[in-house]
């Protein structure tokens, strides 16, 4: 486990590098480059307004010629249709007044006609040279330049989430490894004095081959029944601990679980969570105590000596004491209404630890 979070802290701290570069990219080949653009594209922008005004008003000079012309032949026609009622009343003078009409409508529209081909050219010039050209000037390759800025971002963003997917890859390879007996075993293999399950064997005196308890003599014997009858009620006694105090622990943590601290009954006492620790470490103490004295009983029982009788008339008392405490009180209901049976079963403490 602690490798796996090595590896964690490990590819994190590859992943912050990564991001710290990606952020240098980011701020010399785009953010700083950015601004000079912007700068630079300002200044062409004020110098090409200034070019193009000037272009505008030399073609405005040329649409002002055409409007000249075009209004000067007009002048010139309506003379000549003008002229040609009154000289009808002049028949001599018609021919050559007609001759110096048409000649003076004629350079009118030939000027009119040249004007307006000088100022289609010069539009075409404008629209496509002029106009053109000072866009291209204004835009100074903004949107190459952009692109280039949106393809790094996007080339190094994908960089960092490809070293970022191999990074928590190799989390999650290493993750499905990790369980618990893998660590127990490591855990074992650093610390062995942990996987020692120590056990005494009986070291005999001067070749003695005996190696159980015995009964032979009858001092011995009665010695031994006395022992016997006193870890009987030892483990009766024990048993009766265990299910008083896991009697407690129930009604300590439902007291708890209804937002109480204190118990109600002694308000002065210690809190919840002190009692609480306290009736574990008293029902360890007594399931340690039983489990010697039943040690103990095995030692005898195996050297022959009648441990059931003391074992049965300890369980008959026990059972006698039990039902005379609970006739009394079967049911205790704490402060917050919730009921815990007297009879509960001790052997789920391990639920409550």
């Amino acid at each position: 486990m602690w490798n796996v979070w090595r590896t964690v802290l490990e590819e994190n701290e590859k992943l912050a590098r990564a991001r710290l570069a990606a952020v240098e990219v980011f701020q010399q080949q785009i953010a700083d480059d950015a601004k000079i653009l912007r700068a630079q594209k300002l200044v062409a922008a004020r110098k090409c307004v200034e070019q193009l005004a000037l272009v505008q008003k030399e073609l405005q000079t040329s649409v002002q010629d055409v409007d000249k012309t075009k209004k000067l032949l007009k002048k010139k026609k309506g003379s000549f249709f003008q002229s040609i009622t009154s000289l009808q009343k002049n028949s001599a003078k018609v021919s050559t007044k007609r001759e110096q009409l048409e000649e003076k409508s004629t350079g009118a529209r030939n000027d009119y006609l040249l004007c307006l081909a000088a100022a289609n050219a010069h539009q075409t010039r404008y629209f496509l040279v002029d106009l053109q050209m000072a866009m291209t000037t204004m835009e100074n390759s903004v949107y190459e330049r952009v692109a280039e800025y949106l393809t790094l971002m996007g080339r190094t963003e994908l960089l960092t989430c490809s070293a970022m997917q191999n990074s928590f890859s190799t989390i999650r390879d290493q993750a499905k490894q990790l369980t618990r007996e893998y660590n127990l075993q490591c855990c074992y293999l650093f610390y062995p004095v942990l996987k020692q399950h120590i056990q005494y064997d009986f070291e005999a005196c001067d070749n003695d081959p005996v190696t159980v308890v015995t009964a032979d003599h009858e001092s011995a014997a009665a010695t031994l029944s006395k022992e016997a009858r006193r870890l009987a009620n030892k483990i009766a006694r024990e048993n009766n601990n265990i299910r008083e105090c896991f009697r407690k622990l129930q009604t300590y943590i439902a007291m708890r679980e209804s937002g109480q601290k204190v118990d109600p009954s002694d308000p002065n006492g210690p809190d919840l969570e002190t009692r609480i620790e306290e009736m574990k470490l008293n029902i360890r103490r007594s399931e340690t105590t039983k489990m010697k004295a039943e040690a103990r009983i095995e030692a005898l029982r195996t050297g022959g000596v009648d441990v059931d009788e003391w074992l049965q008339e300890a369980e008959t008392l026990n059972v006698q004491d039990i039902q005379r405490s609970t006739s009394s009180l079967s049911m205790r209901t704490d402060a917050s209404g919730t009921g815990v049976s007297v009879e509960s079963n001790y052997r789920n403490f391990e639920n409550w630890v």
